[in-house]
């Protein structure tokens, strides 16, 4: 494997005139790898219920999402009988990309369809204290990543039909919501859709997460003294109270799997947001 990229790190910090302390820390990541060479042709990750969703092969990053591409939904009769020949094809059903252009939509058609390696890794430290108050806070993120959500399968298809759904169903292809982003409801019909996987169950992890966020208030020492101490600060604190993402799953934070399977959502439980207050006193 050839790995390659770089590291950032800025640092700033100053007084103002009015006596406002602040400081910002930030870094940036960029790291790329390239499988250069295997024993196999190719590695596969883990199978489930849609089998394989990973491959890992020479010229490629590790452990990318690999199945059929899907270039939309059909619209009409006369846009499925153009298409290549597919199992299943019909209107309101996902239209597959003819990869080898044989036209037969079948296994051969797979390929690479998302990448779970991000394109920037940050992180951004500010700190700011003005007379009795000061403030700390962390954010961190990843940006130009994809996610694989295989959890998908159980919240927004008929795969469980008797199963509890996502209110995203509510947006699936009728004649009147031709724009939809699910293919029609549909009780019987999978077309391949959710028993292969395929570029639907690829989203956009990219995301912007407050990690940690601190407010502190030093009380004067005319208060302190009367609890008897030096000095006495009050504080809030809290962790994971705010994340920014177009991800539709419970947290784009994708705990890595083995080497085949990163970047697959598969089952875990989101993030937890933690709050707290407590006082520091000083005798």
């Amino acid at each position: 494997m050839k790995s390659s990229g770089f590291d950032l790190s800025l640092n700033y910090g100053d007084t103002t005139s009015n006596g406002l302390t602040y400081s910002v820390n930030a870094n940036l990541t960029r790291a790329k790898n390239e499988v250069t060479e295997l024993i196999s042709e190719f590695y596969s990750g883990s199978s489930q219920r849609i089998g394989s969703m990973t491959r890992t092969s020479v010229g490629e990053p590790i452990s990318y999402f690999y199945g059929r591409n899907v270039l939309g939904i059909f619209q009409t009769e006369a846009e499925v009988a153009s298409h290549a020949s597919q199992d299943g094809a019909g209107v309101g059903r996902f239209k597959y990309e003819d990869i080898n252009n044989d036209g037969v939509i079948n296994d051969n058609d797979r390929t690479k369809i998302g990448d779970p390696h991000p394109d920037l890794i940050f992180g951004v430290n500010i700190n700011l204290a003005w007379k009795n108050w000061d403030m700390s806070m962390f954010w961190n993120g990843q940006l130009g990543f994809d996610i694989f959500d295989y959890t998908a399968l159980y919240y927004e298809t008929p795969y469980f039909f008797n199963g509890n759904r996502s209110t995203r169903v509510l947006d699936s292809w009728s004649p009147s919501n031709t724009g939809a982003a699910l293919p029609a409801l549909s009780e019987t019909i999978l077309n391949n859709e959710f028993t292969s996987a395929n570029s639907f169950f690829v989203r956009d992890g990219s995301y912007v997460r407050l990690r940690t966020l601190q407010i502190g208030y030093t009380l004067p020492d005319s208060i302190a003294s009367k609890l008897g101490a030096s000095s006495a600060r009050v504080f809030y604190n809290g962790s994971n109270l705010l994340t920014l993402t177009d991800f539709p799953g419970l947290d784009p934070e994708v705990p890595r799997g083995g080497a085949l399977d990163i970047g697959v959502y598969s089952q875990q439980y989101p993030t937890n947001a933690l709050s707290s207050i407590g006082i520091n006193i000083k005798f």
